[in-house]
């Protein structure tokens, strides 16, 4: 069991991953993290995406890249989630929420089955907010920019 993209969304990187020469996404890992970043930043939660629509990606776990940086996305996804449910705040339901959705089984990414759905929804919720912003991307650097300009920049 790994991640999931839509099939949207892999359609929409379709240039990005091809390249050129301003570079280019290596993997659609990394598209998957780009959409889960603005998703969390946005709290952005998607409905679940139908099988038909989605395809299974990063089947192997933790990619090179994103694994020295584990420990703050699965935090990022618990701290995005309690505030997007008003939990309150006492150890023992954090703890609940965590082993909700939290495994010691890196093969999944550190994730159960409900951490994995989680994760993949608020994938494509911030795939959709990307949408909706940017067109039909081409060249990285250009997309790069607009994300910034769009979901990083501080406000004044």
């Amino acid at each position: 069991m790994g991640l999931h993209q839509s099939k949207d969304a892999k359609h929409f990187f379709r240039h990005l991953t091809k390249g050129n020469k301003y570079g280019k996404l290596n993997d659609r890992g990394e598209q998957y993290y780009i959409c889960l970043m603005v998703g969390l930043l946005n709290k952005k939660i998607s409905p679940e995406i139908e099988s038909k629509q989605k395809e299974e990606i990063m089947v192997r776990g933790w990619s090179e890249g994103l694994r020295t940086h584990k420990y703050q996305i699965l935090a990022s996804v618990i701290a995005t989630e309690v505030r997007r449910t008003s939990i309150p705040t006492d150890s023992d339901r954090y703890r609940k929420l965590m082993l909700k959705y939290l495994s010691g089984d890196e093969g999944l990414f550190n994730l159960t089955p409900q951490g994995v759905d989680l994760f993949d929804r608020y994938s494509e919720g911030g795939f959709r907010i990307i949408q909706e912003h940017i067109s039909d991307p081409k060249e990285l650097d250009m997309f790069l920019i607009e994300l910034y300009n769009n979901f990083l920049e501080p406000d004044e």
